[in-house]
This record gives structure tokens, sequence and C-alpha cells, in this order.
């Protein structure tokens, strides 16, 4: 995953002239995987130390499945707050835009989201995101606009 996130991210500044060499593409991409997959880290850490404890074979399998519930839920339910930590994402204050997309919104029968942008000028990546599960975000990154 880590190597072809690179040679994506790499081909990318190459095709769009940016401003990333390959070292600062590696570190970008480094720390970008990092974050996200850290938590999976975690669990492959987790379940099999559940699985050397000295407890009966019933007792193992539920921890197993509560601590697999719990990161499922948590996952799913912190999602934004982690989207909007890692990207140093904004909130649209821009009336105009909120607006525009808000009538985008209407016209497609969308449901109203939060608005968020990140800043991407420097790698101008072109990308937009949905999250939330009680309350929808949409991130937009600034290159997009």
């Amino acid at each position: 995953t880590f190597f072809s996130r690179l040679c994506y991210c790499y081909a990318c500044n190459v095709l769009l002239k940016t401003k990333l060499n390959e070292y600062e593409c590696l570190i970008e991409n480094f720390f970008y995987l990092i974050r996200i997959f850290f938590p999976m880290f975690l669990i492959s850490f987790i379940i099999p130390t559940i699985y050397i404890i000295p407890i009966s074979d019933l007792y193992r399998r539920f921890f197993v499945v509560v601590f697999i519930l719990i990161y499922l839920v948590s996952w799913v339910v912190l999602t934004p707050y982690k989207n909007i930590f890692y990207l140093n994402a904004r909130k649209i204050k821009n009336k105009d835009l909120q607006e525009r997309l808000s009538k985008l919104f209407i016209d497609n029968g969308i449901k109203r989201y939060e608005l968020y942008y990140w800043d991407s000028s420097r790698s101008n990546d072109n990308n937009a995101m949905i999250s939330g599960f009680f309350k929808r975000y949409l991130f937009i990154s600034s290159s997009i606009f």
C-alpha cells in the first residue's frame, strides 16, 4: 500500500508539475499512512495478545468480539474528527460558496453536510470525501476550488 501510494503521488506530482520532489512525496505519504494504518497495526497486535492470555476459550472469543465491535464503532463515529485533525481541515465560511453548494445539494436530493476544506496547494491534491454517521461532513481539497 505504501509503495503504490508513493508511486501514485510522485507520478501525479510529475504530471501536474507540483512543488513536491521524491523525498517530500515519501515523507508526506509515510506520515499519512502511519496515521491511517496505525489503528490497524494496533488491532493486529491486540487480538493475538488476547489469544495468549491464559483464560478459557469462551472468554477469549468474547473479548476479541467486544474489542472488534468497540474498535469499529469508534472508527465510524470518530472518522470525521480524525479527518478534521489529520487534514487540518477548516470550515468553509464563504457564504457564496455555501449557497452554491446548498443549491447543488437541494437540486440533487442530497442531505445537508457540514462543509470543510483542507489546503492542498502544495501537492495539487484534487480530492473530496464525505464522512460521518450521525452528522454528515463533506471535505473538499482547496485545489478543487
